[in-house]
C-alpha cells in the first residue's frame, strides 16, 4: 500500500475523531485535562508524515488473520496512533484493530475496521460499538486494553468473495470484495496533527513497548496455524520478534 494511500484514509478517521473533540472543546464548563505521555523528540515540518513499524508474512491460500493487540495507555498528548490487523493483496486490504485519539477530551480508544477496493483508492471504515454489538458510522469509545482482532476472507460467497472483521468475539462485519489476499500484515502507527506538525512516532517507547501476540493465521483449509513473521520498520520505528508475537516501539522515546 502506497503512503499517500494510507495518508488520504489515516486523515479521514482522524478528521472524524478530531471533529468530534472539536465539539466538546466548545462546549461551556469543558476543562482540558492534564495527561501524562511519554517524552519523545521529534522534528517539527511542515507537513504531517506516516510511519509504520510491525510485522508481515506472504501466505499462499491465506483466509485470516488474528492477534491481541496490546494497548499503549495512555497516548502521547495531541496524537492519534493505531493498531491492527490487515489481509491484503499489496494495494487492497480488509482491516481491524484499535484507534486512540487524545489531546482535548482525553484518551479514547476506539474499535474500528475498514476495507479497501480499486487498489486502495476507495476505502469505508465502521466503529464497533460492543453495548449494541453493531458496527456503526461514529466512534464509540471502548475500554483500553488488550482485545483479539480478525480479519478473514472467505472466497466465492456468491458473485463476490468476502472479508469479515472482528473484534473480540463479538458480531462480524461482512463485506464484499474482489480481490484476493496474499498477505498478512500488523502494523502500529501514529499520526502528529498539531500545529507545527511533529513528524510522527510509533505507538509505545523504549521502555514500554507496545506488541502484539498470540499471531496466528488460517490457512486454505480454514484451519488456525502460528503465523511465521518478518519485522518491517520504517522512520524511527523498531521491532523485536518473540514467540507468537512482536514488540514495536520509537528509537526516539522515553518514559
Amino acid at each position: 500500500m502506497s503512503n499517500v494511500k494510507l495518508a488520504a484514509r489515516v486523515t479521514a478517521i482522524v478528521g472524524t475523531i478530531v471533529a468530534m473533540a472539536l465539539v466538546l472543546l466548545l462546549t461551556p464548563g469543558f476543562l482540558r485535562p492534564s495527561v501524562a505521555f511519554a517524552e519523545c523528540t521529534v522534528p517539527e515540518g511542515s507537513e504531517i508524515v506516516y510511519k509504520m513499524v510491525g510485522a508481515q508474512y506472504s501466505v499462499s491460500g491465506i483466509t485470516g488473520i488474528r492477534a491481541n493487540l496490546w494497548n499503549y495507555n495512555p497516548a502521547p498528548v495531541y496524537k492519534a496512533t493505531g493498531f491492527w490487523v490487515m489481509l491484503t493483496d499489496g494495494s487492497n486490504y480488509a482491516q481491524t484493530g484499535w484507534w486512540e485519539y487524545d489531546g482535548i477530551t482525553g484518551a479514547k480508544e476506539y474499535v474500528w475496521s475498514q476495507y479497501s477496493w480499486n487498489g486502495g483508492g476507495n476505502w469505508e471504515t465502521k466503529w464497533y460499538n460492543t453495548s449494541t454489538a453493531l458496527w456503526q458510522d461514529t466512534p464509540h469509545t471502548e475500554p483500553p486494553s488488550s482485545k483479539e482482532y480478525s480479519t478473514m476472507f472467505v472466497p466465492l460467497q456468491g458473485e463476490y468473495n468476502q472479508a469479515q472483521m472482528q473484534y473480540d468475539g463479538g458480531t462480524t462485519r461482512n463485506v464484499s470484495i474482489t480481490w484476493t489476499p496474499t498477505k498478512w500484515q500488523s502494523f502500529g502507527e501514529t499520526l502528529n496533527y498539531d500545529t507545527p506538525n511533529k513528524g510522527d512516532h510509533v505507538p509505545g517507547d523504549t521502555t514500554n513497548k507496545i506488541h502484539g501476540d498470540n499471531v496466528m493465521y488460517r490457512d486454505s483449509s480454514y484451519s488456525w496455524q502460528s503465523a511465521s513473521m518478518s519485522n518491517y520498520k520504517e522512520g524511527h520505528g523498531d521491532v523485536e520478534l518473540i514467540y507468537q508475537g512482536f514488540r514495536i516501539w520509537d528509537t526516539r522515546c522515553s518514559e
